[in-house]
């Protein structure tokens, strides 16, 4: 019985041992293993990292702007100019309408690398703001030497129409395709929709006639060239800005002027074009004055100066439209009924022309300022104003200085 204890002991006590072993020699590799991966990095790893880190396009944002203000153009008279000194001597705002208007914007020059699927080019802007609408010409510039640079070998690419007329050698040959804006809106606000209803009369209805906020407001339009070429038609981009709730919105439209046609190109734009359908021309309302037979009667034609006032404002058939829908939209949610037009002389001989309804008894007018022997009218009521920057009617230029004794000698011609 003891010797076989013994055996079991010595059995015990070897496996044991064993183990112990077995277990020495594990933590013995993953101490060697842990050493070995934390050891010191190849060279070629260093390299490789180097590599990564050092990026020969970045932060190279003056040098681009630089460039692009010194490339230099040459004039029809073989004379030498840059694209800096014609940004200096505002070439856009004297001679290009909307950028003119931009009272008080200064344009800044900004870079950004474009992506990485070019990470040797810049976007370089001189850069106009209109409300959060940015505009302005815009290069793209290629550093890299090897890098593909089109028909322009010194890198500097022209990225849209108003960066192709800095450098042109003869601006003022071209400025007529840049100054189209007009033509444009109209292409825009005079397009028809299946219910019979124009973009521009639609407009009015999407903004007063739904339920508006305190801070709901309509901004206007910004218009502007995307690609003026010969044989090619000429494109622009028409941005209509408002606010919803305070917020800014932007509409935005790809206008084809040669066809008249356009696309929407945000979800805003498509979401107006979507109710515009909506809206039918069926029994529409209709704010003529019932005293007058011939509405399309040229209001030049007009001898009364307090009736081609009217006339003024009635001739405008987009107006006149879009005010017609606006009230058709009111009809369908409150008791509208018609009260009449109204007339009242104001100063510098001019008229105050007033539209009179009543909505639920209560009664309101859409009103203008006219100037009888002038052809724009000024908007003086909310309609009226967010109208005018629907359809962008130009404001009522200075008026003449000899006006008040044309108004008296025609008022003591009226009175023989």
């Amino acid at each position: 019985m003891r010797n076989q204890n013994r055996t079991l002991l010595t059995v015990v006590a070897g496996f044991t041992i064993f183990i112990g072993i077995l277990l020495f020699g594990l933590i013995f590799v993953l101490l060697k293993n842990k050493l070995h991966t934390t050891s010191i990095p190849t060279f070629e790893e260093q390299t490789l990292e180097a590599v990564e880190i050092i990026d020969p396009w970045a932060e190279r944002e003056e040098e681009v702007i630089a460039l692009v203000q010194a490339r230099s153009i040459t004039i029809s008279d073989e004379s030498l100019t840059t694209i800096g000194t014609r940004a200096q001597q505002n070439l856009l705002e004297n001679t290009i309408e909307f950028f003119g208007l931009l009272e008080g914007v200064e344009a800044t020059w900004t870079a950004v690398l474009a992506d990485n699927a070019y990470p040797s080019v810049y976007w370089v802007d001189l850069a106009f703001v209109s409300g959060t609408v940015q505009v302005g010409p815009r290069w793209a510039v290629q550093l890299d030497p090897e890098g593909p640079r089109g028909e322009f070998p010194d890198g500097i690419i022209p990225a849209n129409a108003l960066a192709e007329y800095l450098m042109l050698p003869n601006p003022s040959e071209q400025v007529r395709f840049y100054n189209r804006a007009d033509g444009v809106l109209e292409a825009l606000t005079n397009h028809r929709f299946e219910g019979g209803v124009r973009l521009g009369a639609a407009l009015l209805v999407y903004f007063l006639g739904r339920q508006q906020a305190d801070d709901d407001s309509v901004d206007g339009w910004v218009i502007v060239p995307t690609s003026i070429r010969e044989g090619e038609a000429p494109m622009y981009d028409a941005y209509f800005q408002y606010k919803r709730g305070g917020t800014p919105q932007i509409a935005q439209w790809r206008v084809n002027l040669e066809t008249g046609s356009f696309r929407a190109r945000n979800l805003q734009a498509s979401d107006i074009m979507s109710g515009s359908d909506e809206i039918s021309t069926e029994n529409m309302w209709s704010i003529l004055p019932e005293s007058i037979t011939d509405p399309e009667s040229p209001p030049e034609d007009e001898r009364n100066r307090l009736m081609r006032g009217i006339r003024r404002v009635i001739h405008n058939d987009r107006l006149v439209e879009a005010v017609n829908a606006l009230m058709t939209y009111q009809t369908r949610r409150a008791e509208v009924a018609y009260v009449g037009w109204a007339a009242d002389r104001a100063e510098d001989g001019l008229y105050d022309i007033r539209y009179r309804y009543t909505i639920d008894g209560e009664e309101n007018a859409v009103s203008w300022r006219v100037n009888p022997d002038d052809t724009a009218v000024i908007p003086n009521s909310e309609i009226a104003i967010t109208a005018a920057r629907v359809l962008q009617i130009e404001r009522i230029p200075d008026l003449p200085e000899n006006v008040e004794e044309s108004v008296e000698q025609e008022e003591n011609e009226q009175e023989k």
